[in-house]
């Protein structure tokens, strides 16, 4: 039997100790910036003895049967070694970035200005390079003086997020935003560090590939689609921090001739947080999902549980970026790690038009739901039929649907962020601007989930949810209820359908030439870990302009005490509409009713439930065109 070896493929990515300096204008919470410190303690301490355990059993490093060197790096949860190696113009114009630029069609001006990504690789970026003047930070212990293949991969893909544009055939995304760069060792640990300092997003592509003792990828293997404790660990740093966003290249496996079409993803790749990035070809203009050609190269889902990965394509073919050979040069390279830099500069123009606007960031589920929510479809998916598939993702990045959908919120378009109590929903009703498309995405960051540890045959395609809070989306008229896009693992070829989706953490409608009114509506399944859930809702296509502020924050209904017992308190926000608050029994039927007078401030008051059979109650708040509620139970 031949022994396993476990590669860490670095596509786009690098690790360190963060500084404490500010990477955007964002305030994190004592408390909070204290457990990301606290988090990444610990996860330096066990990356450390990790690596000492592996030290002691294999090789410092090792060179693969295609020639590369691969550097140990740890061990993973089944005590076997990790080892890490290295796995724009165009791309600009590929994600309609280019109308977001000085210049552009938008108006909108945005170099990323204040913003810094996280870049972690396998070795220093070329910082003196002249597509960088002054914005790139090593913090690994010194700056760049040797080229070697991971320096041109770090360099390049720095480029493609902030190259200055001095060669205009290689300019970056954000021409004016830093970048930290990182090695790959203990980058988790830095990561909830730096997430601690204001980091918004970071740039990796590795993951895991079982490797056999002659230097080859054993596809087929339980670990592809598995979520393991690598993408475990991602997904409890970014719960802890939820503005921050990784994104993560989704690896090049379909380069390989033994490797098949699909479930080739692994590690961090099956992560339910961050943003996973398949790789394009070039597109000149998009006219159609047929524009859109997949690369040979990039890596196809699903996860084990069937979770829609990748989340997104840019492109990742023939990408013209800065190299580390010298301070003026540049080359074209290809790979997923080619195609995450892409979206990781998208982000960094997105947070800073949010910011000039709101003067405050999207949260990392609204950045990842926004990508989403306005990608176009891709080539029609192979099937001719909409939605999402196991190998675009969502669909093509574009930037410039995600900037009109931040300039039109509260008029055409609607971003939420709220919080979902345990046995509540959150509706709201808003009418369909007259034969336009109307679009709804529910996102959120869930909490890090189970690894199933058992035999290598039962590990393999396990189909068990990793999902922890089960949130729903569904949107009515009077006539029809609409439900999210699914895939099905079992088929990964099949279209897409619409259902009962109980495995993503976003979840997606599309209605076509819509009229009149609809009805939105939040919920959850079972009861919410940790007693509550951030979600981040995104419309188009609708009138949000009767929406208030203070509409937007009715969820914040508080209601004690929950068990009560002769009587319930209540506070919410008050409207400049007049509010309808009402108690439902078990049954639908109204037990107590009570309208308020519009007005300022907050709304209190009491209800007197001794008279009421002991039970379980909903408590429902409307206030104009939204409503939200509250489970109330008597004892």
């Amino acid at each position: 039997m031949k022994k396993i070896l476990f590669i860490l493929f670095i596509l786009c990515a690098s690790s360190t100790y963060a500084q404490n300096n500010k990477r955007s204008a964002l305030e994190i919470p004592e408390n909070n910036k204290l457990k990301l410190i606290e988090k990444s303690k610990e996860l330096k301490e066990q990356s450390t003895k990790r690596y000492n355990i592996a030290l002691e059993k294999f090789p410092k490093s090792i060179t693969l049967k295609n020639g590369q060197r691969a550097f140990l790096n740890g061990i993973d949860e089944f005590d076997k070694p990790i080892y890490s190696v290295l796995d724009n113009y165009g791309a600009t114009v590929t994600a309609r970035a280019n109308h977001l630029f000085d210049g552009g069609s938008l108006g909108l001006n945005l170099t990323g200005a204040g913003l810094t990504a996280g870049v972690w690789e396998g070795d220093y970026i070329r910082d003196t390079h002249e597509a960088f003047n002054g914005r790139v930070e090593n913090l690994e212990n010194g700056n760049f003086s040797v080229d070697n293949e991971e320096t041109s991969h770090a360099t390049h893909v720095s480029g493609t997020i902030i190259s200055n544009g001095i060669n205009t055939s290689a300019r970056g995304f954000a021409i004016n935003a830093n970048v930290i760069g990182y090695n790959w060792t203990s980058d988790y640990s830095e990561m909830s560090t730096e997430a601690a300092n204001g980091l918004l997003v970071s740039n990796h592509s590795y993951g895991s590939l079982p490797i056999d003792s002659n230097g080859n990828v054993t596809y087929g293997s339980y670990g592809f689609g598995k979520y393991d404790g690598r993408s475990r660990g991602l997904d409890d740093l970014t719960y802890l921090a939820e503005y921050y966003l990784p994104v993560i290249s989704a690896g090049n496996s379909r380069d390989d001739s033994t490797a098949g079409d699909y479930d080739l993803l692994y590690g961090n790749k099956n992560s339910k947080n961050s943003l996973i990035v398949a790789a394009v070809k070039y597109v000149s203009e998009y006219t159609g999902p047929g524009s859109v050609e997949m690369t040979t190269f990039s890596s196809w889902g699903p996860t084990d549980d069937g979770r829609i990965k990748p989340d997104i394509s840019s492109r990742g073919h023939g990408v013209y970026s800065s190299d580390s050979f010298s301070d003026t040069g540049y080359s074209s390279k290809q790979g997923t790690s080619m195609a995450a830099p892409g979206i990781t500069g998208v982000i960094l123009l997105l947070q800073e038009h949010y910011y000039n606007i709101n003067t405050s960031y999207l949260k990392a589920a609204s950045a990842r739901g926004l990508l989403i929510h306005t990608a176009d479809e891709c080539n029609t998916n192979f099937f001719g039929a909409d939605g999402p598939d196991y190998k675009y993702g969502w669909g093509l990045v574009n930037a410039k649907k995600a900037a009109e959908c931040i300039s039109n919120d509260g008029v055409t378009s609607l971003i939420y962020e709220g919080t979902l109590q345990d046995g509540e929903s959150f509706q709201l009703s808003l009418d369909a601007i007259a034969n336009e498309d109307i679009t709804a995405t529910l996102s959120w960051t869930d909490p890090a989930g189970s690894v199933y540890i058992s035999t290598q045959e039962d590990m393999l395609n396990y189909r068990a949810p990793v999902l922890v809070n089960d949130l729903d989306l569904r949107v009515s008229n009077t006539s029809t209820t609409f439900f999210p896009w699914k895939l099905d693992p079992e088929s990964p070829s099949n279209p897409a359908t619409t259902g009962d989706n109980i495995v993503d953490n976003v979840e997606k409608i599309e209605i076509s030439n819509s009229t009149g009114s609809y009805n939105f509506v939040v919920n959850h399944k079972g009861a919410l870990t940790n007693g509550a859930q951030n979600f981040s809702l995104i419309l188009t296509g609708v009138d949000s302009s009767s929406l208030s502020v203070t509409d937007q924050n009715l969820n914040t209904l508080s209601v004690w005490p929950n068990p009560a017992l002769t009587e319930i308190n209540f506070k919410f926000p008050a409207s400049e509409k007049t509010t309808q608050l009402m108690l439902y029994d078990i049954r639908g039927r109204v037990v107590y009713e009570d309208i308020i007078s519009k007005g300022n401030g907050t709304i209190r008051g009491q209800i007197d439930t001794s008279a009421l059979s002991r039970g379980v109650y909903i408590l429902k708040i409307n206030q104009g065109n939204i409503s939200t509620q509250k489970k109330v139970v008597l004892k």
